[in-house]
Parts: C-alpha cells; structure tokens; sequence
C-alpha cells in the first residue's frame, strides 16, 4: 500500500493501515520524502513492531535528508503505553508524537558506534516477542555483506528463541527468511530493489518464538 494523503487541510499525512506485510511496510516508509511529515497511526491501533522498526529507519534517513524529525499522531493506548514504558522517544529523538505519552526516565547507554544513527531494540516477553536493529549512515569505509549479518544476528537470537521470520533491508537488497516447524531448512528470498532515498542504511527485523515454547508445541 503506497502513503495516501489525509483529506484534513493541506498538510502531508501518511495514513497506513494495520495489516501490512515487510514489503508492504518498505514500500510505504522508503517512498520518497515530503517536506513535512506527519504519520497517523489512527489505522494502526494494534502494537506492532515492525511498524515501529520501518518508522525508526525512516526518521533517521528523514532527518539527515532535511533536518527535522518526523511528526507522530492518533497513538492507541496500547501504543502510549508501550513507547512511554520503554522511553523510546528518549532512544529516537527523530520521531517526535503529537499525543502526549507519559514517559518514564530510562538509562542511556551508548557503545562504540558503527553508524551515525543506531538503534537496537528487542521485546523478549509477551505473545509477539522481536528484535530488530536498525542502522544509518555508515562512518566505516566498508559495511559487512547483508548475508554475513543474517547469519551472525540468527547465531545470536537463536541460541534462546527459534526464529519465525526474519527481514533484512539494505539499500538496494531485501532478505526475507521464512523458518517453518514442518521444515527442516528455511526458505530465503533475495530481492534487489533499490530506494531512491538518500544515505546507506540496515535494518533487521527478526519476529521470535520461545524455544520452550517451540519445543512443547
């Protein structure tokens, strides 16, 4: 589903809907840039995290691009709850919401950095546990191949949870690994498809499963 614009005035409005798959979400947050953006997430009222890792990228790459973050409206409580709980827009001061989210005061931490703007972020409890990491702008003259970070983020996760799905998104690439419990092997697909959008960028989504869980059925 592409972006549509808001019948409310003039101003720029992305409007996306709750039921949106990776290619979907890549399609709608890596379309070209407005010069104002405001994202409603009215139709969006679940929680989902995938949302919210396509939402990170696109503040970082908005934000380099033109200088000023990206503008956050119609939060369900669930949303609220879970962005003020987890001081995500302490983590992520290019995504700014209109609404008001109390937020509780969170330890910053920060490590030794790779990329201009990086972000990890796992939900490990709960009925959808996920990871995703996602990076912009690189200050190192090389960045690892997409394959070889796949492979070393499934090492990673997998030594606690079985991993169900997984999206890697580059530049000019996307992975989609897809791990069914009737199959031995996963199914990979590659996909090459560049965005016209400014900076280089990785994003890595990873949606989990409990290994206790996948074990008991």
């Amino acid at each position: 589903m592409k972006p549509t614009r808001e019948k409310q005035g003039t101003e720029p409005f992305f409007l996306p809907d709750q039921n949106q798959d990776f290619y979907s979400l890549e399609r709608m947050f890596l379309a070209p840039f407005r010069e104002e953006e405001k994202w409603n997430f009215s139709q969006v009222p679940f929680l989902n995290l995938s949302f919210l890792s396509f939402l990170t990228l696109r503040s970082f790459l908005y934000f380099e691009a033109m200088g000023k973050p990206i503008y956050l409206s119609n939060l369900s409580l669930p949303w609220r709850a879970y962005l003020g709980k987890t001081g995500y827009f302490q983590f992520n001061p290019c995504v700014i919401a209109t609404d008001f989210v109390p937020s509780l005061e969170v330890t910053l931490s920060f490590s030794k950095k790779r990329w201009k703007h990086e972000l990890e972020w796992e939900q490990k409890s709960g009925k959808n546990p996920c990871y995703f990491i996602c990076n912009a702008f690189s200050l190192s003259s090389s960045t690892p191949l997409i394959a070889d970070v796949l492979s070393d983020q499934l090492k990673s996760v997998q030594t606690e949870f079985h991993v169900t799905r997984a999206f890697v998104r580059k530049e000019t690439t996307s992975y989609l690994y897809l791990q069914s419990e009737t199959r031995a092997n996963p199914r990979i697909f590659l996909r090459e498809d560049a965005v016209e959008l400014p900076g280089d960028f990785m994003l890595l989504f990873f949606e989990l499963k409990p290994r206790s869980a996948t074990l008991s059925g």
